[in-house]
């Protein structure tokens, strides 16, 4: 399902998109669907720490950094 499917479903969740195979848009597209986060393995600690910093912050309105 899409994940524009889910939001008129009422689905409201932040999502973090994570991928080991990120093919050339795939970033953007993500994001213009709402991710909170784009993430390409392999990557650091502090790197999801920061994810799920942003999509709280989504979550509560505020804007990310």
């Amino acid at each position: 399902m899409k994940w524009s499917g889910l939001r008129a479903r009422g689905f409201d969740k932040p999502v973090i998109f994570i991928t080991g195979f990120a093919e050339e848009g795939s970033e953007e597209r993500a994001m213009a669907a709402g991710a909170a986060c784009f993430l390409k393995k392999p990557f650091q600690d502090t790197d999801i720490i920061r994810c799920i910093e942003q999509a709280l912050q989504v979550r509560q309105g505020e804007s990310a950094p």
